[in-house]
């Protein structure tokens, strides 16, 4: 029986290269196919591996006919975007809803990866466990435990630059549907000519930021609607450490005793924040009475940075904070 090319009907002689579809037995030159010769692999491997010619595999996959890349690509964008919109009723009828992709800890990339266990795992274990949470997952958790806004709250973030990522940042907080009591940015580089134009919408702020050098810096918001004092006398601003306070009253919260939060950065050494807590702990019994609430930003020494755990976690084990 003579077999013949099925794209160009030549006859496919003897000593012919050709492939044949899986699908319609039909005989195709590996001439008549775009980018393939007797090395690629689609030849070499063809008595092991099926291979399907590009009439069935248009059957298949739409748009495949295109050779060349790019017109493939345009006519395929080109399609995409004209399919009529689909309702929500519809989508949530189908057997696969892509809105449940979300749901559960397996929605995080790394979700098995638990920067607790994997970072400093020597010195962890008495330190509790971190959970992490995208945003939607955030949202419905605060819903689950009926967390509304009247709790005092506090976020940090290592901004790296107000004039360039606050935006983003208040972008990000308003995807939390939640609005925080306090939040503290840490190397917020400020200074004279964007300190009083860059703010966050229904919060009160102070600042600690350089005159001569931008880099490093800290600044705390405060919601409106919290009355607070600042604690100029707890604040440091040196080349060792930049640290920030205030004092909130205690009926201003439903707490019982008053509260201090603090945003810390830049502590390079062990010792720093041990020295500094040590110095605040001589001051006549600062820690017992006040509720603390610290957000510190520092890179942890990789030599003796069991030494400095310990010694921030026995000293906060003396104080009342959260």
């Amino acid at each position: 029986m003579k077999k013949s090319c099925g794209i160009c009907n030549n006859r496919i002689l003897n000593y012919s290269l050709y492939l044949q579809c899986s699908v319609c037995n039909n005989y195709i030159h590996i001439k008549c196919l775009y980018n393939v010769d007797k090395t690629s692999s689609i030849y070499t491997e063809r008595m092991t591996n099926c291979w399907i010619c590009t009439i069935c595999s248009e059957n298949i996959f739409p748009f495949n006919h295109y050779a060349n890349n790019d017109e493939f690509l345009h006519v395929l964008s080109e399609n995409v975007y004209s399919y009529n919109n689909v309702s929500f009723e519809i989508l949530n009828e189908k057997i696969f809803n892509p809105f449940e992709l979300n749901e559960g800890n397996n929605a995080l990339p790394l979700f098995d990866i638990d920067p607790d266990i994997q970072y400093f795992n020597e010195i962890n274990q008495c330190y509790g466990v971190s959970d992490y949470f995208l945003e939607d997952t955030f949202v419905k958790k605060c819903s689950a435990l009926s967390v509304h806004t009247k709790c005092f709250s506090i976020i940090h973030m290592n901004i790296r630059s107000m004039s360039k990522n606050l935006d983003a940042f208040v972008h990000y907080l308003s995807n939390l549907n939640y609005q925080f009591s306090i939040i503290g940015l840490s190397e917020t580089w400020l200074k004279d000519s964007n300190v009083h134009t860059l703010s966050i919408a229904g919060y009160n702020q102070e600042n600690l930021y350089r005159q001569e050098k931008i880099g490093g810096e800290v600044s705390i918001f405060i919601l409106q609607s919290i009355e607070y004092q600042q604690r100029n006398d707890l604040n440091i601003f040196n080349q060792c450490i930049e640290a920030i306070f205030i004092e909130i009253n205690k009926d201003q919260i439903g707490y019982n005793i008053n509260v201090l939060c603090g945003i810390i950065y830049r502590a390079t050494t062990k010792s720093i924040v041990g020295r500094w807590i040590l110095a605040q702990k001589n001051r006549g019994g600062l820690f017992f009475f006040y509720n603390f609430f610290f957000c510190l930003d520092f890179d942890i020494p990789k030599s003796g940075r069991e030494f400095f755990f310990s010694i921030l976690w026995t000293l906060l084990m003396c104080m009342r904070y959260v």
